[in-house]
């Protein structure tokens, strides 16, 4: 699974401390106009809220990934949290692309006719 670090405190994160197993389609995406920022944007409210409520927060990212923030140390506001994912649900792989196209769609204000990268290496997870 994937896993980004990053300190956050007073609603900022900090950088990402250890990436590790990012796949093709966020590699892409960190590459694009706006595409850092989206992804900081989809990762803040999860890590501001796993802080506050010390215990795991699942979101959606901007391109349609399923991915959680949990804290790393009991700390309240400010800490380490520990991001993981994207993972799609084994469940529903063939939304998967159509989740994709939309998340480009809303990045770049359009969908591409062929996505530009493979999503081979996203993660399948079960949804329970």
């Amino acid at each position: 699974m994937p896993l980004a670090v990053h300190f956050v405190a007073d609603g900022f994160e900090g950088l990402n401390l250890t990436p590790a197993g990012d796949c093709a389609v966020c590699r892409y995406v960190t590459e694009l106009s706006g595409g850092p920022e989206a992804c900081a944007r989809a990762r803040g409210e999860a890590a501001r809220t796993a802080l506050r409520q010390q215990r795991t927060a699942p979101f959606v990212c901007h391109m349609g990934f399923g991915c959680v923030s949990t804290p790393a140390l009991p700390t309240g506001d400010i800490g380490f949290v520990l991001t993981l994912g994207p993972y799609c649900p084994a469940e529903a792989p063939h939304a998967l692309e159509a989740d994709v196209r939309a998340g480009f769609e809303k990045l770049l204000g359009y969908a591409p006719e062929s996505l530009p990268t493979s999503l081979d290496d996203v993660r399948l997870a079960p949804a329970r």
